[in-house]
């Protein structure tokens, strides 16, 4: 076995890489993260405020909509530090590298110097969530309401193709929120309708996956309602993640919804009108759609604009693919 590195020559941004490529530098890693704390003053001081690991604080927590059937963290302190080499921390998380950026912030690769493990932090910038052009008829603001929908749903759930929240870390000084995500290596099993078709058996089995984690959803009363490949994120063994929660509802007793949410070429024809409709059929519908996605590599219903789309939607006028034949077992 080769040495260990010492600090002087190996950062642990660059132990951090090596374990993405792989479990085998686990042990290495977390050893120059040990050694890294107790030979930088600035780092074992960080290290020592922080609260031990495993340990859940539930301080007020501002997004207990529903209950967690899993231990969740969730802390009102972040505290941050640079070390000699410019690595950045967050708590006990080492900064990787960016991942990409969406509506309500960036999402950053982290490495938690507890555990050796992975996760995607997500960084929400509150007043971002309040800017004036996306508040609704009453004022209150719908990108907030719509991220505070996400956590609350994240937190009730808990299974093998459906992205764990494992962390809310609620910055009120900074007034940002951090959302410690399981980290998803794959990322989108399809990417900006840059759509290749998959061999039948790969789509039946990503089919399977996502029926499975939509099954668990429905179950728990919760509607996804933005199914498609951008949402659907892959593990390096293949299986298939459902996230996006950013317009999920949780409903009781019916899942009557009133009100379009999503994507417009994944609705159901019964959500392309404005009367009420029942939201379960609409995310099988959605499901189907990426079944479709998968096997022919395009749309079943398209469109120039938004009414057109729904219009083929509601006639039923597919592309030339919606007529192709496939394999019985699809």
């Amino acid at each position: 076995m080769s040495a260990i590195p010492t600090e002087q020559t190996r950062p642990p941004e660059a132990d951090a890489r090596d374990f993405v490529e792989g479990e085998t530098q686990r042990p290495q890693l977390l050893i120059a993260v040990q050694e890294r704390i107790l030979q930088d003053p600035i780092l074992a001081g960080h290290f020592a405020g922080l609260p031990t690991p495993g340990v859940p604080l539930l301080i007020g927590d501002p997004f207990n909509a529903l209950s967690s059937p899993h231990q969740l963290r969730t802390s009102h302190r972040l505290v941050r530090a640079v070390d000699a080499f410019g690595n950045k921390y967050l708590n006990q998380y080492i900064v990787i590298k960016l991942l990409g950026c969406g509506r309500y912030g960036k999402v950053k690769l982290c490495l938690n110097a507890f555990d050796g493990k992975l996760f995607a932090v997500k960084v929400v910038d509150r007043k971002r969530l309040r800017d004036r052009r996306f508040l609704n008829e009453d004022g209150d603001s719908i990108m907030l309401q719509e991220y505070v929908h996400e956590i609350a749903t994240l937190k009730k759930l808990h299974h093998p193709n459906i992205v764990a929240l494992h962390e809310v870390i609620d910055d009120v000084q900074q007034r940002k929120v951090y959302l410690v995500l399981e980290y998803v290596e794959g990322g989108p099993v399809m990417e900006d309708n840059r759509w290749i078709a998959f061999p039948e058996e790969l789509a039946q089995k990503y089919f399977r996956d996502i029926c499975c984690g939509l099954d668990y959803l429905h179950y728990h009363k919760v509607l996804h309602r933005d199914l498609k490949p951008e949402n659907l994120l892959q593990t390096a063994d293949g299986r298939i993640k459902i996230s996006d929660f950013g317009v999920s509802q949780v409903f009781e007793t019916t899942d009557a919804l009133s009100s379009t949410a999503g994507t417009p070429a994944f609705l159901a024809p019964e959500a392309c009108t404005k009367s009420s409709f029942e939201g379960r059929p609409v995310d099988v519908w959605a499901l189907g759609v990426c079944l479709y996605v998968f096997v022919f590599g395009t749309l079943p219903f398209s469109g120039k604009t938004i009414p057109d789309i729904y219009h083929a939607i509601q006639h039923k006028q597919g592309s030339a693919a919606f007529f192709s034949p496939i394999h019985c077992n699809l």
